[in-house]
């Protein structure tokens, strides 16, 4: 997604990294990837107080599918919302 202010990728460079991913063997994508999100060593705060950390390309795939999509948006409320302790941390 882009706004009015950005280009979109280019239809060459979107056929460039398909290529790529042609000729490298899934194995050394799989090493790339992981060394890839150690390195970008993503996290989020979310409001909740909850901290996440996506360090694989799996956590990337729940975290979207959880926080992204929003559709388990009412279901976590209910599940923070009835801790025993609200005051302690999850962790």
């Amino acid at each position: 997604m882009h706004d009015s202010h950005s280009n979109p990728v280019s239809s060459t460079v979107v056929k460039l990294i398909q290529l790529g991913r042609q000729l490298l063997p899934g194995s050394l994508r799989s090493r790339i990837r992981a060394l890839l999100f150690q390195w970008l060593d993503l996290g989020w705060l979310l409001r909740s107080g909850v901290r996440l950390r996506v360090a694989s390309y799996d956590d990337w795939i729940v975290y979207n599918e959880i926080f992204v999509s929003g559709e388990y948006d009412q279901a976590l409320r209910i599940a923070l919302d009835s801790r025993t302790d609200a005051t302690t941390p999850l962790h």
